[in-house]
């Protein structure tokens, strides 16, 4: 069931990093974290 929210906060990361590339290794650090947490949540 938490699949679909997943892949939404992993568009909304992509979105993020793409409109902020400055800080592209920040945001995606940030990001992966974040997507294993949702994955690890919603097992």
């Amino acid at each position: 069931m938490g699949l679909p929210l997943s892949i939404a906060e992993r568009v909304f990361c992509i979105l993020s990093i793409v409109l902020v590339q400055k800080t592209f290794a920040e945001s995606r650090k940030k990001c992966i974290i974040y997507s294993i947490i949702i994955d690890i949540r919603f097992q």
